[in-house]
């Protein structure tokens, strides 16, 4: 028996730079269980391709509570469908769209540099009256 499981050993092999969705399933072996319908899909900001330093910003600032500043990491769920292949599909399509609106646009850019521009004239202000 022990070396049949030898034989049907795979060797691990890393995910490409392509493959930087991280999927989470959970299974109760067999029995029903309300959340076994929950998928969770992890990614780091970092990972995605073809995004610049103000389109990940932008992308993190999107993400608003699913992104932990601490690990770099966006992560969400989903259980609204019955199956977990559904949340999966939910699941890209969400971040399909939150890579495209990060990708649109100047808006934000422009909004954040004025942003800051108020705020440094305002500490000049401050510091040249008081």
């Amino acid at each position: 028996m022990l070396t049949d499981l030898a034989e049907m050993a795979k060797e691990f092999v890393p995910p490409t730079q392509k493959e930087v969705l991280r999927f989470r399933y959970t299974s109760y072996m067999g029995e029903q269980h309300p959340a076994e319908k929950k998928v969770v899909v992890e990614f780091c900001p970092a990972d995605m391709p073809d995004l610049t330093d103000v389109q990940r910003d932008k992308l993190k600032k999107l993400a608003g509570s699913r992104w932990n500043p601490e690990t770099d990491i966006i992560k969400m769920s989903c259980e609204m469908f019955e199956t977990q292949a559904q949340n999966k599909r939910y699941l890209g399509d969400l971040v399909d769209k939150l890579l495209q609106e990060a990708r649109v646009g100047t808006f934000y850019a422009s909004l954040n540099k004025a942003i800051t521009d108020v705020y440094r004239i305002r500490l000049i202000h401050l510091r040249t009256f008081h």
